[in-house]
C-alpha cells in the first residue's frame, strides 16, 4: 500500500523515474538538458515556486514520494546561487548549477586543493561554489548555446571555451555535466563527453589531492581514485583578464601549451603509464623521487589520466 501511495504521488508531481544511466552517486555523469529535466526532482526551487521557502517545502514534499533508490536531484537557476546552495543542499543529494554566471575575487584559501595556486576570477567562482556545497555532488550546467551560454562571454562560446569550462569544473571536483543548448553537429562535444565517460567510475569517486605542481602560471588541479590519478590543465590564455566584471577576451586560435607536471605521490605509489583526455599516450619518468609527466595540448585544456600502482617492494 505504501509503495502504491508513493507511485500515485510521483504521478501527481509529474516526476519521471530517472534512467539508471542518467544519475549516479558514484559515477561521473554526462546528460543532455532533456535527460536532466526528466531526472530532476523539481525545477529551480528559488523561482519556480514564488520563493525559496515555497521551493524548500516542495523539495520536502516531493522527496516523500521518491521510490527506493531514487536520487534527489535539483537544478538551480542563474541567480542567488550561493544562497540556494546553502539552503537547499542539506535536503538533496545532487544538484546541477551553472558556475559560469558571474566572477569572484575571492582567491584560494590556504587549505584549498582544487586549483590551489589559481587566483583567477572564473576559477575562483567555480571553486567557491564547490566549497559551498559541503561535500554534496555538484554537476555543472554548461551552456553550449542559447541565453545560458552568454553570461560571461556575452556570446555563444567556441568549442575550446566549452572545453575550458568543462575541465575547470572537473578540476574543481564537479561530478558531471548537463549540456544546455543546441548540441554540436560536428561531434567534438560528443567526443569530449564520451572520453570523460570512459573514466566515469574512477572520476566519479576521485577526490582532490595536492600532489601536482606545474610551471608558474599554469593552472593545475589533481584528483585521485583508488586506481587512477587525474591531472587537469587549463589553457593559460583563457579567461585571463583579472579585472572583475569586465567581458573576457578569449583567443579564437589558441597557442600550443607545453610543459611538465611534477607529481609528489604518496610513499609506495608510482605512475608509469597513462593517456591524455583524447587518448595520447603519456610517458612519465622518475626524477628525484618524483614522477614527471610532459604535456602538450592545443585548445581549452587537457586531462592527464595516470594509472596508480604500488612500487616494487612498496
Amino acid at each position: 500500500m505504501k509503495r502504491f501511495y508513493s507511485l500515485l504521488l510521483l504521478c501527481g508531481t509529474a516526476l519521471a523515474a530517472p534512467d539508471t544511466d542518467c544519475l549516479s552517486l558514484t559515477r561521473y555523469v554526462v546528460l543532455s538538458n532533456e535527460q536532466a529535466v526528466r531526472a530532476q526532482l523539481l525545477e529551480c526551487p528559488n523561482h519556480a515556486f514564488g520563493s525559496m521557502e515555497n521551493g524548500i517545502r516542495e523539495i520536502e514534499k516531493r522527496k516523500a514520494g521518491l521510490l527506493p533508490g531514487q536520487i534527489s536531484f535539483v537544478q538551480f537557476c542563474v541567480s542567488d546561487q550561493l544562497d540556494a546552495i546553502r539552503r537547499c543542499l542539506p535536503l538533496i543529494e545532487m544538484v546541477a548549477i551553472n558556475p559560469f554566471v558571474t566572477l569572484s575575487d575571492r582567491g584560494p584559501s590556504p587549505g584549498s586543493i582544487a586549483w590551489p595556486s589559481s587566483n583567477q576570477p572564473v576559477l575562483n567562482r567555480v571553486r567557491g561554489m564547490q566549497e559551498s556545497a559541503g561535500g554534496k555532488r555538484l554537476v555543472a550546467r554548461i551552456g553550449i548555446g542559447d541565453v545560458e551560454s552568454k553570461y560571461i562571454t556575452k556570446r555563444e562560446p567556441t568549442f575550446e571555451e566549452i572545453e575550458w569550462m568543462i575541465l575547470a569544473t572537473v578540476g574543481a571536483d564537479y561530478k558531471g555535466i548537463v549540456w544546455v543548448g543546441q548540441f554540436d553537429t560536428g561531434g567534438r562535444l560528443r567526443n569530449l563527453g564520451h572520453n570523460l565517460l570512459c573514466f566515469a567510475e574512477d572520476l566519479g569517486t576521485a577526490m582532490p589531492v595536492g600532489w601536482a605542481t606545474a610551471p608558474e602560471g599554469q593552472p593545475v588541479s589533481a584528483l585521485a581514485s583508488k586506481k587512477m590519478l587525474f591531472v587537469v590543465l587549463l589553457n593559460t590564455e583563457y579567461f585571463e583578464d583579472p579585472v572583475m566584471g569586465k567581458i573576457q577576451k578569449l583567443p579564437l586560435d589558441p597557442k600550443v601549451q607545453t610543459g611538465e607536471v611534477v607529481l609528489a605521490l604518496p610513499e609506495g605509489v608510482t605512475a608509469e603509464s597513462g593517456v591524455s583526455l583524447y587518448g595520447k599516450p603519456l610517458k612519465p619518468r622518475m626524477e628525484g623521487g618524483k614522477v614527471v609527466v610532459p604535456y602538450r595540448f592545443v585548445g581549452g585544456g587537457d586531462m592527464l589520466v595516470l594509472d596508480l600502482r604500488k612500487r616494487d617492494g612498496g
